[in-house]
């Protein structure tokens, strides 16, 4: 922990916003602006851009349906050690669980059909720690080295206290608890033994090895290379091109209903963006946001974004949409994937992030995978004994087969 000067404790202890004591050496401050913590937050965040104030001020003018915004900082003896992003969503587990069977059989159909009932009744404030957003651990973010234990012991402090002071103002009723996306070996389970773990689609990601396509093509088997031609072949028609400001405002329906198409068919979904948000994304973020749309005969009938995150070196495949009845014909998605990946490339990034979704078409162009996993709990010790033993029931399959497109492997 980095020993702060006198007056840097006095400003900082003197920021905006609700404090609550946790003990007689911790204290949270807590703000639904982040605009409270400025200049702060930026100097204690190591997360990169989509953590930053500039992030996170844009997410709060243009935030997801139902979703509310909290930032924290946590002190220890008047000395920061830990930022934290909550978020608090109105949830009804029927809406985020896309539960359903396409057999046609009576037993998959009633199976089904219970499954949803026992969930329906499943309507509370949950809070989130991290962001919904973004695949990764955003929003826990410590202060210098800390041990394992003491990270995740002041972490549960911090998330009983904001849960506490929320329920006793009324401010919310938090009856669950996520934190999401930890990675294997960071022994969470034994020391947080009151909440269940639990994985969804893996993280995928492409480490970026090539100075051009051409390279990138020379390093593919053959098959995949013949399947490149061929996905370009059908995706003649395609123009890709960088959306400016005012692209993005004259068209924000349009993509917010592909977006839409493409949301509403995922297995666990917890929020909806706001229809103004890659307009506010641009306005924030400006050269460090890329939005490219995809038309056939100036129709728009996809778009992609990436956020460059400079202090990392590496591009992160934020949201994307596309017609999805035009997608087979054009092979609109898998143009999409080669088109990131170029970018990439010209952008001379370590690495392209492709979060979680369509594990298989994303390793078929070179892709791989990286387990993160969450934690809940119910804060009723019986619906929570209940979790424990129904949840896997309700966690949607997340095989598949990886792909090995490259020579090398």
């Amino acid at each position: 922990m980095k020993e702060l000067s006198t007056d840097k404790k006095k400003l900082i202890s003197s920021l905006p916003g609700e404090t609550v004591q946790i003990n007689d050496a911790l204290r949270l401050k807590i703000s639904d602006k982040i605009s409270n913590f400025e200049g702060v937050w930026d100097e204690e965040n190591s997360k990169g851009i989509l953590n930053s104030y500039q992030y996170l001020s844009t997410v709060e003018k243009a935030p997801p349906l139902g979703l509310k915004s909290y930032y924290c900082l946590l002190f220890a003896n008047e000395s920061p050690v830990g930022l934290f992003l909550f978020q608090v969503k109105d949830f009804d587990l029927r809406k985020s669980l896309n539960i359903h069977t396409h057999d046609q059989g009576f037993l998959p159909k009633l199976w089904v059909g219970i499954k949803n009932a026992a969930i329906a009744r499943v309507k509370h404030d949950l809070l989130i720690v991290g962001n919904v957003l973004l695949t990764g651990q955003y929003g826990i973010n410590f202060c210098g080295k800390l041990p394992i234990e003491k990270k995740l012991n002041y972490l549960n402090l911090s998330v009983e206290a904001f849960a506490n002071h929320m329920n006793a103002k009324k401010t919310h009723k938090i009856k669950s608890i996520l934190l999401k996306d930890f990675e294997v070996g960071e022994d969470s389970n034994v020391h947080l033994p009151e909440y269940m773990q639990f994985t969804i689609d893996p993280f995928m990601f492409i480490d970026i090895r090539w100075d051009s396509m051409e390279d990138y093509l020379s390093a593919l088997k053959s098959k995949y290379r013949v399947r490149y031609k061929r996905a370009l072949k059908k995706g003649a028609r395609l123009l890709f091109e960088e959306m400016s400001l005012e692209d993005l405002v004259e068209n924000k329906k349009l993509m917010f209903d592909l977006y839409k198409q493409i949301s509403t068919n995922v297995s666990f979904n917890l929020f909806d963006l706001n229809e103004n948000y890659f307009v506010k994304l641009k306005e924030s973020l400006g050269k460090d946001i890329i939005i490219k749309s995809v038309k056939i005969e100036n129709e728009i009938i996809a778009f992609y974004s990436l956020i460059k995150d400079e202090a990392h070196n590496e591009l992160d495949a934020h949201f994307l949409g596309y017609n999805m009845s035009k997608n087979h014909e054009n092979q609109t998605y898998q143009n999409i994937l080669y088109s990131i990946l170029e970018e990439s490339i010209n952008q001379k990034v370590k690495k392209v992030n492709l979060s979680r979704t369509a594990m298989e078409i994303k390793s078929s162009v070179g892709a791989e995978g990286k387990t993160l996993f969450l934690l809940l709990k119910h804060r009723s010790k019986f619906v929570n004994w209940l979790l424990r033993r129904f949840l896997d029931s309700y966690v949607p399959d997340n095989s598949w087969q990886p792909r090995q497109p490259f020579k090398d492997t």
